[in-house]
């Protein structure tokens, strides 16, 4: 377990090493970027509200009206458009580059193997069976609460 646990912040490769520094240094930019972005929504009336993203997802779930339900979501959908205009999508080419580097499929391979000790493919395949597994009951205990409930 200790030798897993301290193996995760051990790394041969200078290439690798480099990659995760440039990752980190996506990271922090985009980390320190959407601290300083501004939420909220337009909402129905043409006013801006400013909220956090737990206050837009409440909204989304909560609010009696929909027209505000859609502005709050719309407005969640900044985080990724910030994320997406800002380096995301170069910060995951990075992960898997250096992932590769390491010898593994990609970052999440890389994650899973070392939080759990087992690979993507190996979790896929636990996943897959309780799906397999679980879906027929859950289908079983569904079907009276459908037919009665709609």
């Amino acid at each position: 377990t200790f030798e897993r646990v301290f193996g995760c912040y051990i790394m041969e490769s200078d290439e690798a090493k480099r990659m995760r520094e440039e990752a980190t240094s996506i990271e922090g930019g985009l980390e320190s970027g959407r601290n300083g972005l501004t939420l909220g929504a337009a909402m129905p009336d043409g006013a801006f509200e400013e909220m956090s993203s737990v206050g837009l997802r409440n909204k989304v779930r909560v609010d009696s009206d929909e027209a505000v339900r859609r502005a709050c979501f719309e407005g969640l959908g900044r985080i990724g458009e910030y994320a997406l205009e800002n380096g995301f999508v170069e910060l995951v080419k990075v992960r898997n580059r250096m992932a590769r580097e390491l010898g593994f499929e990609d970052y999440y391979d890389y994650k899973v193997t070392q939080a759990e000790g087992f690979g993507k493919g190996a979790l896929f395949e636990i996943l897959d069976r309780l799906q397999r597994d679980t879906r027929p009951p859950m289908e079983e205990g569904r079907a009276p609460l459908a037919a009665e409930r709609g």
